[in-house]
């Protein structure tokens, strides 16, 4: 987009563009500047407002340093009513301490289960900020999650 910085060259300036929003200005330095700083060489300049670009940005991610204890991930396939949602499930395991992420990554209806129901399989990531999980504490946590999934779901574990 042309520009028109009185700070830069009339004729070697561009707005900065970016979805119709223009964020900023690039170009050459006008000569009367660089007469007036005693600069001889060459100057460019580039201007760009970060705060009109962060609209624009796709996916930003906040910098998430790594993690200092491992995981330990545990695959489990439950068995539910048809009309029970893939989020409902997801809320209930995110909502319990030491999950860290949970992944569906099957979903099936057929003969191996009963009519009117579904196996959903989840990757269920489990972190300690504090200390390497033993097996044990991952074990008492996934057996909370399939109680409280089977008391207020329905759930069963497939098998």
């Amino acid at each position: 987009e042309e520009a028109s910085d009185e700070t830069l060259h009339t004729a070697k300036q561009a707005g900065v563009v970016v979805s119709g929003n223009r964020v900023g200005v690039v170009g050459e330095l006008h000569p009367k500047v660089l007469a007036a700083f005693e600069i001889t060489e060459t100057a460019c300049l580039f201007e760009v407002s970060l705060a009109q670009l962060l609209p624009f940005t796709v996916g930003h991610r906040a910098f998430q340093p790594v993690a200092r204890f491992p995981v330990v991930e545990r695959d489990v396939a439950l068995v539910l009513d048809d009309r029970v949602s893939h989020a409902r499930v997801q809320e209930i395991i995110k909502g319990f301490p030491l999950v860290a992420q949970v992944t569906i990554f099957d979903a099936y209806r057929g003969k191996q289960v009963p009519a009117g129901k579904k196996s959903l399989a989840y990757r269920i990531v489990f972190r300690s900020p504090a200390h390497t999980l033993t097996d044990a504490e991952v074990d008492e946590v996934q057996q909370q999650i399939l109680d409280k999934l089977s008391r207020e779901l329905g759930a069963t574990l497939r098998r």
